[in-house]
């Protein structure tokens, strides 16, 4: 089997990472070609791409030409595909994220309803939508799709309530990738997110602050600290068109705290941050993928959570006394 897949922006993504491994899984013996703007490609076994690879010089008006021009260009090698996979995660989403997000949802699309491609949206979170356009695109491009499947509660019941047919709508947690075998664990993992920033800013939550103390409390029980990164690369982020570095945060840190109980792993892929949280004994996170590791890994946790996907995620696990969401006023940590 043949299969397109869109909404593949990087290797370095943890959702994109954790999809792929997914979709290997599932369909084997398949050919996956990647249709997907903006594609930050590394080469992958068993993944082609075939739509143009977007260099940090690209302007974004540049790269989208270079998209649409490619889409006819490449015509034989799409329409020879069985069917597309859409990784796109949770960009079906203008509250938590840009408005621009369902345009973009969109637009990687364009191949697939060009040329009636039968597509699948593939483990996704989706909703809740503000603006009144976006839920008209939303609904658009749910009622093309042949197979809808959702990885949480929340966006299940969202789904049901824009009224789609509920004979395409599958609710199935995303599945455990792997198990790993249970190592002796020896450090506490602190998972930065610079994507907290923003959030905590309208609580007037200062980000450094909040990790300074978390870490503080387990350097008062003596124990080691891994300082880990939750967006590996950085990553490029469409709409505007820049980088989150979860490393400055890292950085700083370690810089402020001055203590040789923070460790500072070289993390270069996805697969080093795995294998460094197999190390761990608990976890602080916050981002969905990373956390979906960390389940996997079977390691305990708190989930600082900023969204209904991943409070959902822990809830429809039975595990959501382990999640603890930013928009509450106030929170007791207790380890």
């Amino acid at each position: 089997m043949k299969i397109l897949i869109t909404n593949f922006y990087s290797i370095f993504n943890l959702g994109t990472f954790h999809d792929m491994l997914l979709v290997k899984k599932i369909f084997l013996s398949s050919k996956f070609f990647i249709f997907s703007f903006p594609a930050f490609y590394k080469k992958v076994e068993g993944f082609n791409l075939i739509s143009p690879k977007m260099k940090d010089k690209d302007n974004l008006l540049f790269s989208v030409l270079k998209f649409l021009i490619s889409i006819f260009l490449k015509r034989r090698q799409i329409i020879k595909c069985d069917c597309a996979i859409d990784l796109a995660g949770d960009y079906l989403n203008d509250v938590n994220y840009s408005i621009f997000h369902p345009l973009l949802y969109f637009f990687n699309l364009l191949p697939v309803i060009i040329y009636k491609i039968p597509f699948i949206i593939f483990f996704q979170s989706i909703g809740p939508l503000k603006f009144g356009v976006n839920k008209i695109l939303a609904k658009y491009l749910l009622q093309k799709a042949s197979l809808i499947i959702i990885r949480e509660s929340y966006s299940y019941n969202y789904v049901k309530k824009l009224g789609i047919n509920k004979e395409k709508i599958i609710f199935s947690r995303t599945p455990i990738i792997f198990h790993r075998k249970l190592k002796k664990k020896k450090y506490i993992g602190i998972l930065v997110d610079k994507n907290l920033e923003y959030f905590l800013k309208e609580k007037n939550i200062d980000l450094m602050k909040l990790y300074s103390s978390i870490i503080r409390v387990f350097l008062n029980k003596n124990e080691k600290i891994m300082l880990l990164p939750q967006v590996i690369g950085p990553e490029k982020i469409p709409f505007p068109l820049k980088y989150i570095n979860d490393y400055s945060i890292i950085k700083e840190l370690k810089n402020n705290l001055k203590t040789s109980k923070l460790i500072v792993p070289s993390i270069k892929t996805p697969e080093d941050l795995i294998k460094n949280i197999a190390k761990c004994k608990f976890c602080i996170v916050s981002r969905f993928h990373s956390l979906m590791f960390i389940l996997s890994l079977r390691v305990p946790f708190y989930c600082i959570s900023y969204n209904k996907k991943t409070e959902y995620l822990l809830k429809d696990l039975n595990l959501n006394k382990f999640c603890l969401p930013i928009m509450k006023p106030s929170y007791n940590l207790k380890f």
